[in-house]
């Protein structure tokens, strides 16, 4: 690998409604409080009040929540975190906080989500509620099993080459084979989308194919193919 993949660890206690959010809802309890006063004076006392002042309340509350949509833009997500270490994904190893190694070959699991980097605009909606935020790249997270333990990282992603370098690093490790001990069929979803239509995967699924490391049906389906006479020739070719 060209450039190996390192970035700092958080540890997440708390996510917490977004400020964005929060001013949304106050905006919304402006906007509709008027109508439930009115609806409770009506029934309840049979009496019909001045709704000049309801009515300046509920066009302030729709304005405040127009607000918080825009807002949501450059508003951050609020997230409570730690830092916690380090990680990188050297050639053949992980490296964890400088000192511990592990090695891709002796990994049973690996999966990996990639969240978002650090602010990327994340859930953009306009409308009902205020829900887009900008991302502080923590929730990106790392799960793996070695001699049978389980743990996950939250590792930060800082711009969109960071993102980049990480999932380059992730195909490079997939088609060199690094990680044996995983299910054939679950290393070959790790490769990202955009590397999906380069000669080096379908080079990848072909001996994965013949390694029956993957079904035929599958593997074919992978692989991409025209047309049922294409299909029968492929299968001829790398599954007999």
């Amino acid at each position: 690998m060209k450039k190996n993949f390192e970035a700092s660890l958080f540890n997440i206690s708390k996510k917490e409604i977004s400020n964005s959010k929060t001013v949304f809802y106050f905006g919304c309890f402006i906007a509709f409080t008027p109508f439930i006063i009115k609806y409770i004076y009506l029934t309840q006392f049979n009496t019909e009040i001045d709704g000049s002042i309801f009515t300046s309340a509920t066009v302030l509350g729709f304005v405040i929540m127009i607000c918080a949509n825009i807002y949501q833009f450059s508003d951050y997500e609020r997230i409570k975190s730690e830092k916690n270490g380090y990680i990188e994904f050297s050639e053949d190893e992980i490296i964890i906080s400088f000192k511990e190694r592990i090695k891709y070959s002796e990994l049973t699991d690996f999966k990996i989500i990639i969240d978002a980097y650090y602010n990327q605009t994340i859930n953009p909606s306009f409308g009902i509620i205020a829900d887009g935020m900008k991302s502080l790249g923590i929730s990106n997270s790392l799960e793996i099993t070695h001699n049978l333990k389980s743990r996950t990282f939250n590792f930060k992603l800082e711009n969109e080459s960071h993102k980049d370098i990480l999932e380059r690093t992730i195909y490079q490790l997939v088609i060199n084979d690094k990680l044996k001990n995983l299910d054939g069929k679950e290393v070959i979803y790790l490769i990202p989308e955009k590397f999906r239509n380069t000669i080096e995967y379908k080079e990848y699924i072909i001996r994965q194919l013949k390694a029956r490391k993957v079904s035929c049906t599958e593997g074919l389906l992978m692989i991409g193919y025209k047309n049922y006479e294409e299909a029968q020739e492929l299968k001829k070719k790398y599954c007999s």
